[in-house]
């Protein structure tokens, strides 16, 4: 990691511990005010973080999250969206979606494109947040090792201890999206 700008400390988990336990591990070493977490599968455009930090400046209860944008798995071409037309929810099972604007938000974006969201939900791992605010509301449950159910927690404990979920449109971040999930789930 040596030719950075800033400096980059590496965490190694010595054993398989999963999503969860390296983000924890990673977050209990943060010495910045702010952090900020991404998956690996994931590509940043410029300018992405500014506006994430401008919200939690405003207000540091807010879980800043940029505007998700599609890598394709099969070319890994970037698919912009252009303007933002989708807030993250819970189904009643509690399953995630996407969920379009309705008329007066849409508007609002076409009309301001820095233009941030009140968002319901997150859809899971790319989000600033203040560290101690992460903390103050219990940061990730530590009972949970890989990924799917955090961003239903994470945004339960955000609404409920007072924060909001902002999606911030001038922020924007490729992920790469698997049509299958490539892990066994445990049933009991």
């Amino acid at each position: 990691m040596t030719g950075l700008s800033v400096p980059v400390h590496i965490v190694r988990m010595y054993n398989r511990s999963g999503l969860i336990q390296a983000r924890l591990a990673g977050a209990a070493i943060a010495k910045g005010k702010v952090i900020v977490f991404l998956d690996s599968h994931c590509e940043c455009s410029r300018g992405w973080l500014e506006p994430l930090l401008a919200e939690i400046v405003w207000d540091r209860r807010t879980c800043a999250m940029p505007v998700i944008e599609i890598i394709d798995f099969n070319t890994l071409e970037y698919k912009s969206f252009g303007t933002p037309a989708n807030v993250g929810i819970f189904d009643v099972g509690l399953i995630f979606k996407w969920f379009s604007l309705n008329n007066v938000e849409s508007t609002k974006i076409k009309e301001d494109d820095s233009y941030s969201l009140r968002s319901p939900a997150m859809a899971g791992g790319l989000f600033a947040i203040e560290k101690d605010f992460f903390y103050e509301i219990g940061s990730y449950d530590e009972e949970m090792e890989i990924w799917g159910a955090e961003n239903v927690d994470l945004s339960l404990r955000i609404w409920n201890c007072g924060g909001s979920l902002i999606q911030t449109s001038c922020s924007r971040v490729g992920h790469i999206f698997r049509s299958y999930s490539p892990y066994k789930w445990k049933t009991k």
